[in-house]
């Protein structure tokens, strides 16, 4: 399918299943609820925490199932089952996990080869002086312009890769989603080089191009999504309607993309 035609589908998707969109919708509206009693600091909050952290779980099932239903062509279909989306939910937070700890760790390598954390001390050491033994910030004016610079390259160098590692892990991520929904094995999604070889079969170029625009959309509904939860009272509960639209396009979309690699 062309870029265009899987984001016309996934457009439309929600309201072909709009018992879906209604379950998410209060599913988002009942974890608003217990985030509002989570920040009274009742004795309800470990009860609220529980409730949000299940409701959360069920909701990322539910983007799984999602994708299921889009990569195995069963159409505009919902599937609510509790075991299986809590299931789902699971593995979903620990391909997160996991997809988070890698680049941490490339990032922490890079961070070492460039010198940062010598150029920081550095620099920290030349911008603060002792006075009745106690330090004192006397600011960058008193460091040196070699100290500085080292420490700006450094900073410059890790934060470039920490931007390129979080695009790279977010594209993987969503693809390792996708292996999860297909194959319901989370060994067959936290398996890397698979997924780098199933972005290959969709076209990696296709690929980065149905993100970006993805992205693009997510973005614009996100800023109607504050703009809503900006009106008092009411405002972040319709707001949950856009959210959970949001989700539903999302998870359908990726399934589609998915399905390319064929």
């Amino acid at each position: 399918m062309d870029i265009q035609d899987i984001i016309k589908e996934a457009l439309s998707f929600p309201s072909k299943t709009y018992v879906g969109w209604i379950v998410i919708t209060a599913l988002l509206i009942i974890n608003a609820i217990m985030t509002q009693v989570i920040a009274t600091g009742s004795m309800l909050a470990v009860i609220a925490y529980i409730i949000s952290a299940i409701v959360c779980l069920f909701v990322l099932g539910l983007n799984i199932s999602i994708m299921r239903n889009s990569i195995h062509g069963n159409g505009p279909n919902f599937n609510l089952n509790l075991g299986q989306n809590i299931g789902d939910g699971i593995k979903s937070i620990i391909i997160s996990i996991v997809y988070a700890i890698i680049p941490a760790i490339i990032l922490y390598v890079v961070a070492w080869i460039s010198g940062l954390p010598t150029a920081i001390s550095n620099l920290v050491i030349e911008s603060s002086s002792i006075v009745n033994d106690s330090v004192v910030y006397t600011g960058l004016n008193t460091a040196s312009q070699a100290t500085v610079a080292s420490a700006f390259t450094s900073i410059s160098i890790t934060v470039l890769f920490a931007l390129i590692l979080i695009i790279i892990f977010e594209l993987l991520e969503s693809v390792a989603r996708a292996t999860l929904a297909d194959t319901g094995s989370i060994s067959a999604a936290l398996n890397i080089m698979a997924v780098v070889a199933k972005i290959r079969s969709i076209g990696v170029f296709k690929y980065i191009g149905f993100a970006v625009v993805m992205s693009i959309i997510t973005i614009i509904l996100g800023i109607v999504v504050t703009i809503i939860g900006a009106i008092p009272y009411i405002g972040s509960y319709i707001a949950t309607i856009v959210t959970a639209y949001i989700v539903m396009i999302d998870a359908y979309a990726y399934g589609l993309i998915y399905t390319d690699g064929y």
